[in-house]
């Protein structure tokens, strides 16, 4: 079930498989990343039909780390940190749109990747609140959290294409 041990030619060949089926994934996940993030600013809400879509590619990621027996462990944990999210719905700190875009982010991209994406949010929000603070506008509660967690999911898709250039740069 695992991959034919032939020639050095077609262990090449399936190496590059591997690549391209993950860069092809990362770069539909970062789309619908985006376009949840252009529909939060807009009408600060996102279509069921993008965290289903993210969440669908989480199921096929764990799927093609399953059949190229990488550990899946990862994304399995990720799904807990999804638990206090929903106690912050339900108290309404929280839209449940973001929950269901974090469920799907946490699948897509595991817990360490998720971790980082989350830092790079949070550092986002941070970093807006006290623009908007100088600049004297008031900012409500109510704020589109998408498109600081499409910032914090890019930049760890990103920082794992970075650490893979630099891992083959020292070899």
């Amino acid at each position: 079930m695992g991959r034919p041990e032939a020639g050095p030619i077609l262990k090449i060949r399936w190496e590059g498989a591997k690549i391209v089926v993950k860069i092809l994934l990362d770069a539909l996940f970062a789309v619908l990343l985006c376009i949840a993030a252009r529909c939060d600013r807009r009408t600060h809400s996102i279509p069921n039909r993008i965290p289903a879509l993210m969440g669908v590619l989480g199921l096929v990621e764990v799927a093609r780390l399953l059949y190229w027996q990488a550990p899946a462990l990862p994304q399995v944990l990720a799904l807990l940190l999804t638990i206090p999210l929903f106690l912050f719905w339900t108290l309404g700190l929280i839209g449940g749109g973001d929950v269901k875009l974090l469920f799907a982010m946490c699948l897509y991209l595991g817990i360490y990747r998720t971790a980082l994406a989350a830092a790079i949010a949070l550092t986002a929000l941070v970093v807006y609140r006290i623009y908007a603070a100088r600049r004297g506008k008031t900012t409500s509660n109510r704020i589109a959290l998408a498109p600081a967690l499409a910032l914090g999911g890019v930049g760890a898709l990103a920082g794992q294409y970075l650490l893979m250039v630099m891992q083959l740069s020292f070899r």
